[in-house]
């Protein structure tokens, strides 16, 4: 790699070459620069893994099938989300009957009210519609713990 910063590689494209973490001269505070800017390198490492984006390698290399589930198992609470409706026990009063297509019609709830509780015990897994219901059943929406995040209803 070049200690000076050049145009990338890629005909036509007429950005600099992207700074790189890898320091293979292992010099502190040298600048490494990449052959490509930081989009086409990313178009031919997702190229090579046969993907149509750099998300999905990173996901891909971390285990998971999707970005999403990749962004997901990282997340406060979002890592505790189960793969069906947990209020299908009538918890709310009201059973779930909802089938789950995918994954992005399940949220996961604080039990009591504040988002700032991210402890696993008080998070369930609710379908759309059953989270929606709880929320306004239980004025959710005017917990402290809103209060707290400055979100404004």
């Amino acid at each position: 790699m070049p200690l000076v910063q050049k145009k990338c590689m890629t005909k036509g494209c007429k950005n600099l070459g992207a700074v790189t973490d890898y320091n293979y001269k292992g010099i502190p505070g040298l600048k490494m620069y990449r052959h490509w800017c930081s989009q086409c390198h990313s178009a031919r490492t997702s190229a090579r893994h046969g993907l149509s984006n750099i998300h999905q390698v990173v996901a891909k290399n971390a285990g998971f099938s999707d970005y999403n589930a990749y962004k997901n198992s990282t997340h406060v609470y979002r890592k505790h989300r189960k793969n069906y409706c947990e209020n299908v026990d009538g918890r709310l009063g009201i059973t779930c009957t909802a089938t789950i297509e995918w994954d992005g019609m399940l949220d996961v709830d604080h039990k009591n009210g504040d988002p700032t509780d991210n402890r696993p015990r008080n998070l369930q897994t609710l379908c759309k519609n059953c989270h929606a219901y709880k929320t306004s059943k239980n004025k959710d929406s005017a917990t402290p713990g809103r209060k707290k995040l400055g979100v404004k209803y």
